[in-house]
């Protein structure tokens, strides 16, 4: 869950170039075949066009509702905390590097990571129960 939302931009950009490149296939295609189709072949592909948009669009508010969820979760970790899982889960640094930056040992940040962790626990349980 931590790893999704930490490369949660990343994975929008994806979706993000997707819509662009269909969005020109599709103004490209409209230009080179669209006087030499049928008017239903015109109107099927215009219906696939329009729903594979509203996949993708899906797709990239579903992924920022869950990055906003889970960015509120956080709200009640510490500072420390938020660091930690933005430096391992948003940048993807290992123990040792991160703790260079942070100026803790490996097991501090073991520690961290699993009071952190408890915290997004305990947050998600009481998100499902109400």
């Amino acid at each position: 869950m931590l790893w999704d939302w930490g490369r949660t931009l990343e994975r929008f950009s994806w979706k993000e170039e997707e819509l662009r490149k269909l969005e020109n296939f599709y103004v490209m295609r409209k230009k080179i075949w669209g006087k030499n189709e049928s008017r239903k072949d015109f109107e099927k592909n215009e219906k696939q066009y329009e729903q594979e948009v509203k996949r993708l669009r899906l797709e990239m508010e579903e992924i920022l509702q869950r990055k906003a969820q889970i960015d509120g979760w956080m709200k009640g970790l510490t500072e420390e905390e938020r660091r930690f899982l933005e430096l391992r889960f948003e940048k993807g640094y290992g123990f040792d590097y991160i703790g260079m930056k942070m100026y803790r040992s490996r097991a501090t940040l073991f520690r961290i990571q699993e009071q952190a962790l408890n915290k997004l626990i305990l947050q998600k349980e009481r998100n499902e129960t109400l």
